[in-house]
């Protein structure tokens, strides 16, 4: 499910979006804005997931996860704007877009748009077993847990190039502008493909992990400009095209020392669900920033729950 059709079937059960789509003055732009600004419901974190933990604000704390499952408590929800809204439903988009022109050598699990019969973790079937239709395939991501840490990874696209290892991408759309100054992954970017690769390496799916190099990945930014920029690299390799590229691909090493430090965190809240031995917390008073909007912030610092 995309973001934008998730918040609305959050808001419509909660009735929190905006006016229900009546728009204020009646104008085309009002009814968006009344219809897609709302509350979304906070994640649940009875997964890990390798975007909580690489995350810098707030910044991933065990003895919350901890202290969340023990008080039963969860959470609140944030408000989206309109702009915020777009900005999320675009990049889900263009990722859905670029996925579907690299299903040719696409390697996952496939959903039938007529039946929704999945076909699991294969190259795109010619036809579906169930029904027997031709029609297009939806792609949907592999998800893989590791078995050290708890955290969940779901990973853009598998691809079959060079090859017969299976190569990790993740697909990032980014505004025109920055795309043409990009000479390298961003931080963020980098350091989550990073652990992708450990996370698929650590899990116990040895039938889908065995096949798939987890060794280095491919970060692909797409521009939301179109064009791009120029690109001698097309001409070069014999390809007949205008001359201008919107992807920029850059390769990640994987690299365990830059994610040590992440999964020891999500290792304590994984630990903690198994043994219950309670973990400390990263902030140092209840007087932080991160403390003070923190859901279990009074139990954490009521002297209740010493860490172990």
């Amino acid at each position: 499910m995309n973001f934008v059709h998730a918040l609305k079937k959050n808001s419509n059960q909660n009735g929190k979006v905006g006016t229900g789509g009546k728009g204020v003055g009646g104008g085309l732009k009002h009814f968006l804005h009344s219809s897609l600004a709302g509350e979304r419901e906070a994640r649940s974190l009875a997964t890990i997931h390798a975007s909580e933990v690489t995350r810098e604000d707030p910044k991933f704390c065990p003895r919350e996860i901890a202290l969340l499952d023990i008080t039963g408590k969860k959470r609140e929800s944030e408000f989206l704007s309109t702009s915020m809204s777009v900005v999320f439903e675009l990049g889900w988009r263009i990722q859905y877009m670029v996925t579907d022109w690299l299903a040719s050598i696409a390697v996952g699990d496939w959903t039938c748009r007529k039946c929704r019969n999945v076909a699991a973790f294969c190259s795109r079937p010619s036809a579906c077993g169930k029904c027997g239709s031709s029609v297009r395939w939806d792609y949907e991501e592999c998800r893989f847990e590791s078995t050290v840490t708890g955290i969940s990874a779901g990973i853009d696209v598998l691809v079959q190039l060079d090859g017969p290892a299976l190569g990790v991408v993740e697909i990032k759309s980014i505004d025109k502008d920055k795309f043409k100054t990009l000479v390298a992954p961003l931080a963020e970017h980098r350091l989550r493909t990073n652990l992708y690769l450990r996370v698929i390496a650590e899990s116990g799916e040895s039938h889908r992990r065995h096949l798939i190099d987890t060794t280095k990945a491919c970060v692909l930014y797409v521009s939301k400009g179109g064009y791009g920029v120029k690109d001698t690299s097309l001409k070069e390799a014999g390809l007949v095209d205008g001359g201008y590229s919107p992807f920029k691909e850059f390769t990640v090493e994987r690299n365990d020392e830059e994610t040590d430090e992440v999964c020891t965190r999500a290792k304590l809240a994984h630990d903690f669900r198994a043994s219950k031995v309670m973990p400390g917390g990263v902030c140092e008073t209840s007087f932080c920033p991160r403390a003070k909007s923190c859901p279990v912030l009074k139990e954490c610092f009521s002297g209740s729950y010493p860490s172990q």
